[in-house]
């Protein structure tokens, strides 16, 4: 009996890995990589643009990028699969948060939208807190030699480490002031009841090491090093360069996109009462910690939230497993739960019709959805009153959890579109990239017209941006400058400028078609002003900055009359 429940608990286990990667990993190349990432990427590929931050993310992409060549989705592969090796961390952790809120914890860490998001940005976030994870989960489990290592690959992965030391810090000093907490009780509270003088020693060891293998790029260069140092300086100066993100626009990237967890972890901690656990206290200090540094930091970016997520999923997973005790044969439940659900849909399906109603209808809107929601409340009421409180509990447990799962996973399938309102999500950079892919089809083709191989036409780039330089990193005769002389003196085959620039620099034996290249958000508050709009279909104001490709005119065959472009 016990042999069937363990091989059951690890097939869900290899499910929500499975769960987490193919999200992860859905259209991963077909969005072409931002200004940010393509900064990382360019790092990787080749160390000539320098190593300005995270060594760790540059060395492991560059071994990559040896074996199997560069593209977009090998730039964004350490994300995706160290944010798929999250899910797994609850395994450690089964004995003290017991077996069904660690399998819901793999769940919730598999589907949150937040941390899809980033575990598929390039250079992200998501190394830094699954390699601190990893290292946390095996100093737990007494292993030092690899809590040593992913310690080491932690520290190594970006500025975002400096943020969770800072929480770190603050969460052990208020444990230390907060008298009723009790170290014997649990692990979690102080690993010092497990981490010996030989412990430590082998875990310094393996760290150090690591830490000179991976921060020299397999001993090939220094770079790395002094980019681990550049993490610390750009930690320290956010804290006098705001970055322009608000806090409530952290504070609205968690309530509209992880609503299942917040929810969950308040239910556990008020609904539930069980704050006198030194678990949850010491989950509700670590979440507090966190989120305290995020919106005080006033370099802060919405991902930094992501080290706010461990600690909140915890709690709802912990407050989920409660329910997931109970008893489901009762039809009261069942009944109890449609109807909940049910409404929530109805509530939904009013906001998403709502778009074209006239002012007038816009009161009966609001009527329709209190009343709704009126009607929840009472079937809650009279279900406890005539049945059972249990009854009535869980019943509205399971019917707004089911309706919260179908938000996130519609949250995260919008995040896993080819679209241009990618740029209207919190955790998604504000600036994308647009058609790189048909500007880069467009090159291949005259270059196959003129050279006879994809990839050789020679040109002049007078727009130079991190994602330019990555989309045509294989066009090695492309040259970028900054000024419009060469222009005049070869003649290249292709020119790409600005609009603006194109009519003052340009022959007149050049044709010209403009692409999308920057599309980014006017949004300068925590939403859009247009919240129900945003909320349905990610509508929000937006500004595409575009590139014109020039191509000398002897490239086309038949050679119409030149049409001029108004610029």
């Amino acid at each position: 009996m016990r042999t069937k429940q363990i091989t059951t608990e690890t097939n869900l286990y290899a499910f929500a890995f499975m769960l987490a990667l193919g999200l992860r990993l859905v259209n991963l190349g077909k969005v072409p990589l931002s200004d940010l990432e393509a900064g990382w990427a360019l790092q990787a590929w080749d160390l000539s643009y320098g190593i300005s931050s995270q060594p760790a993310y540059v060395a492991l992409t560059r071994g990559i990028f040896f074996f199997l060549g560069s593209s977009n989705t090998l730039a964004r592969l350490w994300p995706v699969l160290t944010g798929s090796i999250l899910v797994l961390i609850p395994v450690a952790f089964r004995s003290t948060l017991g077996r069904s809120a660690a399998l819901i914890l793999a769940f919730g860490l598999a589907m949150d939208p937040g941390l899809v998001a980033i575990s598929r940005l390039a250079g992200g976030s998501m190394m830094a807190i699954s390699f601190t994870a990893i290292a946390f989960a095996a100093f737990y489990r007494q292993e030092p030699a690899w809590g040593g290592i992913f310690s080491a690959l932690a520290i190594l992965s970006g500025s975002s480490i400096w943020i969770a030391l800072t929480g770190m810090i603050i969460f052990g000093v208020l444990l230390k002031l907060w008298k009723p907490f009790q170290a014997a009780e649990l692990k979690l509270v102080s690993l010092r009841t497990s981490i010996d003088q030989e412990t430590l020693t082998t875990g310094l060891m393996f760290g150090l090491g690591t830490f000179l293998v991976v921060g020299t790029l397999l001993f090939s260069s220094p770079l790395g090093l002094s980019a681990w140092a550049q993490d610390a300086v750009l930690y320290f100066q956010g804290w006098g360069n705001p970055s322009g993100i608000s806090a409530n626009r952290v504070v609205m990237g968690l309530i509209m996109y992880a609503p299942l967890a917040l929810v969950f972890c308040f239910v556990m901690v008020v609904e539930h009462g069980k704050f006198h656990r030194p678990l949850v206290r010491v989950l509700c200090l670590w979440a507090i910690s966190m989120l305290a540094v995020v919106l005080l930091y006033p370099g802060r970016q919405v991902t930094d939230a992501a080290w706010v997520l461990i600690p909140i999923w915890t709690l709802a997973a912990l407050g989920l497993a409660r329910y997931w005790k109970h008893d489901w044969g009762d039809m009261v439940v069942w009944g109890q739960a449609a109807t909940q659900f049910v409404v929530l849909v109805l509530v939904w399906l009013i906001l998403a019709g709502s778009y074209h109603l006239i002012s007038e209808a816009e009161m009966l809107r609001g009527v329709l959805l209190l009343g709704l929601l009126g009607f929840g409340v009472l079937t809650f009421i009279f279900v406890g009153l005539g049945w059972s409180w249990l009854s009535a509990r869980q019943g509205l447990a399971l019917g707004l959890g089911s309706a919260l799962v179908v938000y996130v996973l519609a949250t995260v399938f919008n995040l896993l579109q080819v679209n241009p309102v990618n740029s209207a999500e919190l955790w998604l950079p504000q600036r994308s990239t647009g058609q790189a892919d048909l500007l880069l089809e467009t090159l291949k083709d005259l270059s196959l017209r003129e050279t006879g191989q994809a990839n050789e036409l020679n040109g002049v780039a007078l727009v130079d941006s991190p994602a330019l330089r990555w989309a045509l990193r294989d066009f090695t005769d492309i040259i970028f400058t900054p000024t419009a002389e060469i222009v005049e003196t070869t003649s290249p085959s292709v020119i790409l400028a600005l609009p603006l620039d194109s009519g003052k620099l340009l022959p007149t034996a050049y044709r010209g078609q403009d692409f999308v290249w920057q599309v980014s958000t006017e949004t300068t508050g925590a939403l859009p002003a247009s919240l129900d709009r945003w909320l349905i279909n990610r509508d929000a104001p937006i500004v595409m900055e575009k590139i014109v490709l020039w191509v000398r005119e002897d490239l086309f065959l038949d050679k119409p009359p030149l049409v001029t472009h108004d610029y």
